[in-house]
């Protein structure tokens, strides 16, 4: 298939990957660490009311490196990624005063993006995950990873293992596909219905859509794929025809607190032919993280967009420290209130499941 863009573009075709090895998809051949030791309680636990909730926090079950790209290597190499385990990840947690993260998984793509490999990917990563959780109830939470959208009949078969038999509190979704499907392309349609169905929390994790090898800039590109599925989303009409679904997106929404007057200058296709120009109250109901947003700008911005109800704290471990971006918001944040809100009961309102 030609590239979309044409040969100039420059995108990585990020649909082209190594495979995934063959794993086993049972629950219990899922081998995770206890964080807690026995006998006498971690002496750095305290009240839990007094703690955060980081809903954007990346693990890597150990066997998903056995076969995959180079820039996986990178990853490996973080510190913190290889020899994770619950013990000394609860550790840091208390350190940076969070009482329970939110797992989900970042870089499907770096695999084989044919579907049996993602299948597998996807079933390997949440039995791994699940049993984090199940170890460890009050510290972990867990939004699922579903192979990509456009096999329809992996995700939902997915998406029902994960709620039903791992009883997760949302599932991760990227903000592309293969040849650049963003998240309101019409063939996603029987995932949102089934979300819808559930009432879902949909965490919207951004991908390297358009990654130009001319300028390797991430921190640039991947806000602005979030930005691009938001504007797919709202053309399409997905939050009125899906109105059940929670859309959590990261990095507090990347540009799109800046770009909703912009697409309201377009306008989106209404039932009559006329245009309907509504992108700032449809967005200011979605939820949004603060991972790596810590700054006066950003903030500023998110909070002249978005409910502050819906505004949760988030790190994008193990890709940026927790402490110095929870150190700044407090900066930014003067009202006791809503740091409290932003920092841990926005998310309990959310997920009312998460660290009990």
């Amino acid at each position: 298939m030609s590239h979309p863009h044409g040969d100039a573009c420059g995108c990585v075709d990020v649909g082209r990957r190594v495979a995934v090895a063959s794993v086993q998809p049972q629950v219990s051949r899922v081998h995770v660490p206890r964080a807690e030791p026995r006998g006498r309680p971690r002496a750095a636990a305290r009240d839990a009311a007094d703690t955060r909730i980081d809903v954007h926090y990346h693990i890597y079950p150990p066997r998903i490196f056995t076969q995959a790209s180079s820039f996986a290597d990178q990853i490996r190499s973080l510190p913190g990624v290889k020899d994770w385990e619950p013990s000394r990840a609860a550790d840091a947690l208390d350190r940076d005063r969070v009482g329970t993260a939110v797992i989900s998984f970042a870089n499907p793509t770096l695999w084989s993006m044919d579907h049996e490999p993602q299948r597998r990917l996807a079933r390997l990563c949440n039995d791994y995950f699940a049993q984090v959780v199940r170890d460890n109830p009050r510290r972990f939470g867990v939004f699922a990873c579903l192979p990509p959208l456009n096999d329809v009949e992996g995700a939902l078969g997915e998406i029902e293992y994960a709620f039903d038999t791992l009883k997760v509190v949302g599932v991760r979704v990227m903000t592309s596909y293969r040849d650049r499907h963003w998240l309101g392309d019409p063939m996603f349609a029987p995932v949102w219905d089934e979300l819808d169905r559930r009432a879902a929390v949909v965490f919207v994790h951004p991908e390297l859509a358009c990654f130009n090898r001319s300028a390797p800039l991430p921190s640039l590109e991947l806000p602005l794929d979030t930005a691009r599925t938001g504007l797919s989303l709202w053309r399409a009409g997905a939050f009125a025809r899906w109105p059940r679904i929670r859309f959590i997106f990261c990095h507090a929404g990347g540009p799109l607190p800046m770009l909703t007057s912009r697409f309201n200058l377009i306008g989106r296709p209404g039932t009559d032919g006329e245009q309907i120009r509504d992108a700032d109250v449809l967005f200011r109901n979605a939820y949004f993280d603060t991972a790596q947003a810590a700054s006066p700008s950003a903030m500023a911005a998110l909070l002249s967009l978005a409910d502050p109800a819906r505004i949760l704290f988030g790190s994008d471990t193990p890709f940026a420290p927790a402490a110095a971006q929870a150190s700044t918001l407090a900066e930014l944040v003067k009202d006791e209130a809503l740091l409290r809100a932003i920092e841990r009961d926005n998310a309990l309102a959310l997920m009312p499941g998460l660290g009990r």
